[in-house]
């Protein structure tokens, strides 16, 4: 079977975000769609949908497969004509998932929702493989939509069928990609595309609307008990509802509610089939009792985390016996003169089944068959909010030292989310709310920029100063950014600040340089520098695809000996498989110097340690949440921190010295944190990023991909590292004419400090 893939494409979010869709690249196959004669939707405008071009064997024209699958036509694949497509998936075999791929000029679909089929069978899965349509509408800036998880678009059966999806294709749109994601292992036959009208995109689709303050409210009430209902509501048919869809019907049916009693009664409806023992009643009055039977078999949600991830993690959710001392109930103050008694505790009968049994089923959303939920309809907008607000309320482990009125966040959020025009202001309606909870792990990425600009820079002296660039390119290190595309750099970053989230003023600003840096390859901007000598010039760059070759500053090579007996070792380069080749070096090396000024490249970093210790060593507390009751009441932590052993050799080392700065995170301080927390050598540099621990995972309804730190992490003495980092025994920063000189002033002070 011919092979064709794209390995640098490695993993499933970057393949369908890629907007490359043949071998030989993009433009190649924009050359090739802008060659084909005009189409309409009822021309079928794929190409080659029938996999009959070209032949037996060989790679489909009109077609790609990226990263881990291989694909080829084949008269054995094919359920009409002479050929199909065989597509053999090998599921971590290779760069991330494989996908197939084919693009097409939007001018046919704009403003419409379009169906796309295929016919399909499993052929054969060793392992979960799950061949599934999708479909991604590109507009100017980037990825306007994705859809590709739609179950009716699931190839799962061994013997021939017809598979559909309907997207939406925005008015915006220039470009759409299609095709199938294949995401396990296994070989799957393919047959017939089409793609066909299925109806307007303002089908279904609601407007941009202000709300009134009598719709904030309901809204509001309906966001806290909603959270309430389905994270810590017990209930079978809690547990198996489709909660995307309640909150897209909730919001739909709540936010006209007339007084309190209309309130009351909108939200029974939307929660009582799923909660039937849930109580509103007027604020005030004694609490209803469960009155459970003495011997009653009882269940509560015990969550570690959210625990919805559906990669494999440290977070989980189960239903159990209740915790001893778990109260029945959780009232919540609803506003309006309503408080709502939420059960922790629901009894089962005999055959493990939940009591009583709910009678009738919540509203459904008032939208039509095939409709997708995106940032351009309005309830989808609100509905995500609402869950994502929650989400936080409930699962971000922070509260105790964020400085936000999170109550108030939900409220502006949703104003904003109601008269947001597109998903593209949706998307910083998004970014805005989780910049509020001051984590650096925190975002919300529906579409990202697929290019970067060819250079690093870092705020320096207060200015931005390139600090690497390509040699002989338009900008070179020490020159001052002043202006982007005409406007000013400090509005530029405080723009990006405002939409970005971190814990500490030094991960804020590295956040704001890093997507100051991004935007749709191809474009160009000009940048206004201010160069060594006092000459303003100005460089147009054009944004590109990211290759990691400028993601630093000039470092020297990974294993370097700067001096006689001092060696330098970059932890954010050293790849895996160099680290023991150099284990000996590193052993006799008199003074050693790691660089930790990012994020490590692979196992390296934590493998260094155990040759530095004495005796046992472990990292600062990881300390996993586990909670009963909403609103983080009571939660319990239990320590996952990492023990760690010495191991041989030991390096000797006279003196030890790691880099640092605002850029370690994560990863990157779980090491810093075992340098600090148990003496393993000076520290030189500036404070980390203050962020630490496993993150946890969403996705919302819009498509917006949530994360967030879901554990708490502290130092070893018990005092706050998010929001403070790991701190430098040496403090030493960069300054311009260091730059400019060729200097890199914080490794020159590692190499004092390493006897150098």
């Amino acid at each position: 079977m011919t092979r064709i893939r794209n390995i640098a494409v490695a993993a499933i979010a970057a393949l369908l975000l890629a907007p490359g869709c043949s071998e030989d690249g993009p433009d190649a196959a924009r050359t090739q769609d802008e060659q084909a004669p005009a189409q309409t939707l009822a021309d079928n405008p794929v190409t080659n949908p029938g996999f009959e071009e070209g032949a037996d064997g060989d790679a489909p024209p009109g077609w790609a497969v990226n990263g881990a699958a291989e694909g080829a036509s084949s008269a054995e694949a094919a359920r009409t004509g002479a050929l199909g497509l065989a597509v053999r998936s090998l599921g971590g075999a290779g760069p991330g998932p494989g996908v197939l791929v084919q693009t097409a000029d939007a001018a046919a679909f704009r403003g419409q929702r379009v169906r796309l089929s295929v016919s399909g069978r499993a052929v054969s899965a060793e392992g979960p493989a799950r061949p599934q349509l999708w479909l991604r509408a590109d507009g100017p800036d980037g990825v306007l939509g994705i859809s590709n998880s739609d179950p009716a678009g699931r190839i799962d059966g061994p013997d021939w069928s017809d598979y559909a999806i309907v997207a939406a294709v925005p008015e915006a749109a220039q470009r759409i990609a299609f095709g199938v994601i294949f995401a396990g292992q296994g070989e799957t036959h393919l047959d017939d595309f089409a793609i066909a009208a299925a109806g307007p995109l303002s089908e279904g689709q609601q407007l941009p609307a202000p709300l009134a303050a009598r719709g904030v409210d309901n809204l509001a009430a309906f966001a806290r008990l909603y959270g309430y209902v389905r994270f810590f509501h017990p209930s079978d048919q809690a547990a198996a509802a489709d909660w995307d869809a309640v909150a897209l019907a909730g919001v739909q049916r709540v936010e006209g509610a007339a007084d309190a009693e209309a309130l009351r009664i909108a939200l029974l409806e939307v929660f009582s089939p799923l909660a039937p023992t849930l109580r509103i009643l007027p604020a005030g009055g004694p609490a209803p009792d469960m009155d459970f039977a003495p011997d009653a078999d009882l269940v509560a949600w015990r969550r570690t985390g959210l625990g919805q991830n559906p990669s494999p993690n440290v977070y989980n959710g189960a239903r159990e016996a209740p915790l001893a001392g778990l109260p029945d109930l959780a009232p919540l103050d609803l506003g309006d003169g309503l408080t709502a008694y939420v059960p922790l505790k629901a009894a089962r009968d005999a055959d493990g089944r939940t009591l009583p049994a709910a009678s009738g089923a919540p509203p459904a959303p008032a939208k039509p068959d095939g409709f997708l939920p995106s940032g351009d309809d309005r309830a989808s907008r609100l509905a995500s909010v609402v869950i994502a607000w929650n989400v936080f309320q409930h699962f971000y482990p922070y509260w105790d030292v964020a400085v936000v009125d999170w109550p108030d966040q939900l409220r502006r959020s949703l104003r904003r989310a109601a008269q947001d025009p597109d998903a593209a202001a949706f998307d910083e309606t998004m970014d805005r709310l989780v910049a509020a909870l001051g984590d650096g792990h925190g975002n919300a990425f529906r579409t990202g920029p697929n290019g970067v600009l060819p250079l690093e820079w870092a705020w320096i002296e207060d200015s931005l100063v390139v600090t690497r660039a390509d040699p002989g390119g338009a900008t070179r290190p020490g020159d001052v950014v002043t202006e982007i595309g005409g406007e000013p750099v400090a509005a530029l970053i405080a723009q990006w600040e405002a939409r970005s989230s971190a814990a500490t003023p030094q991960f804020l600003r590295v956040r704001a340089l890093q997507r100051l840096a991004q935007g749709p390859a191809g474009r160009t901007v000009t940048l206004t520098l201010a160069r060594d000598g006092g000459a303003v010039e100005a460089a147009e760059l054009a944004f590109a695809p990211a290759t990691g070759a400028l993601r630093y500053e000039a470092r020297p090579e990974p294993i370097t000996e700067l001096a006689p007996g001092i060696l330098y070792v970059d932890l954010t380069r050293l790849a895996d498989e160099a680290f023991d080749p150099a284990l000996d070096r590193m052993a006799a090396a008199e003074g050693l110097i790691f660089d930790m000024r990012g994020y490590p490249a692979g196992n390296a970093a934590i493998r260094v340690l155990p040759h530095l210790a004495d005796g046992p060593i472990t990292s600062h507390p990881f300390n996993l949440p586990i909670y009963w009751r909403p609103d983080q009441a009571d939660a319990e932590f239990r320590n996952s921190s990492w023990n760690l052993t010495p191991q041989a050799p030991r390096f000797s080392a006279d003196r030890v010295v790691f880099l640092t700065d605002g850029r370690a995170i994560s990863y990157a301080e779980s090491v810093m944190g075992v340098v600090d927390g148990n003496d393993l050598g000076l520290i030189v540099g500036s404070p980390t990023a203050g962020t630490n621990g496993n993150i946890d995972r969403y996705v919302l309804p819009t498509g917006h991909n949530l994360i967030w730190t879901g554990m708490q992490v502290v130092r070893h003495d018990g005092s706050p590292h998010h929001g403070v980092g790991v701190l430098p025994d040496i403090p030493v920063a960069p300054t311009i004419a260091g730059v400019r000189a060729g200097r890199d002033e914080v490794l020159e002070a590692g190499l004092r400090a390493a006897g150098g």
